[in-house]
């Protein structure tokens, strides 16, 4: 059994959930924001751009993937595929491929419309088409990694801490110290993006000037360690 079949699965139960539709329409609210900005003649990377990258894709990975991921380790339902001839790091790795792929999905059709309205609306090149959908889905991919390795350590709170680690890198510490900023995975992406949504002042500290591939490697790193973190811990848990 492969960490395709443990991720085709997981799609399945994800899409059988209705909150799922629920969460991928959440996502079309920084669009519709952004066209009534753009209807009064404004900008859409302004309100309409932080809510989408710094609100929506973090809840969005939330709301997906923390409690179905806790609740399995909460419920040992997840020694279904322990009980099968299939390594631990496999479920973990099929559990990450399926929630990711879930949560880029949303976050690439969210961002393909609000690149489409920001692109009619004048204000954007024809490169934000691609630029602004691929961006979100790889910041929705990293973000699942760190919301599922959370989810693995703390099963009995997943929303609580993925919410709360979430909440210091993608605001408050970037806010307070600017340094933090190149903890915040939606800081980064927004440098892929073309927003410049992090060159605000910090209370402490000046915000650093990174470049593009800088930023890709940063969220390559948050999208790795967390599941290199789920697997170890996975491996070494007693979980009958």
């Amino acid at each position: 059994m492969s960490a395709m079949t443990v991720a085709r699965v997981e799609v399945t139960r994800a899409l059988r959930r209705s909150s799922s539709a629920g969460v991928w329409a959440v996502g079309l609210i920084p669009s519709a924001v952004g066209l009534v900005t753009a209807l009064r003649g404004g900008s859409m990377l302004g309100t309409a751009a932080v809510l989408l990258v710094k609100l929506i894709a973090p809840l969005s990975a939330v709301a997906l993937v923390a409690s179905p991921v806790g609740e399995g380790y909460e419920s040992r339902t997840v020694l279904y595929w322990f009980l099968r001839p299939v390594p631990r790091s496999r479920v973990v790795l099929g559990a990450f491929m399926g929630y990711a792929s879930l949560v880029a999905v949303g976050l690439f059709l969210s961002g393909a419309v609000f690149a489409l309205i920001h692109a009619t609306a004048g204000h954007g090149a024809v490169s934000t088409l691609a630029t602004i959908p691929l961006a979100l889905a790889f910041e929705g991919a990293a973000l699942t990694a760190m919301v599922l390795g959370l989810a693995t350590l703390f099963p009995k709170w997943p929303v609580a801490a993925s919410a709360g680690l979430l909440t210091l890198t993608e605001a408050v510490l970037p806010v307070m110290l600017g340094q933090a900023h190149l903890l915040s995975v939606s800081w980064h992406i927004s440098h892929l993006m073309g927003l410049d949504l992090g060159t605000e002042d910090a209370l402490l500290g000046t915000v650093p000037q990174v470049s593009a591939p800088v930023s890709v490697i940063a969220v390559l790193l948050f999208a790795a360690l967390p599941v290199a973190a789920a697997v170890l811990n996975v491996e070494d848990r007693e979980l009958q």
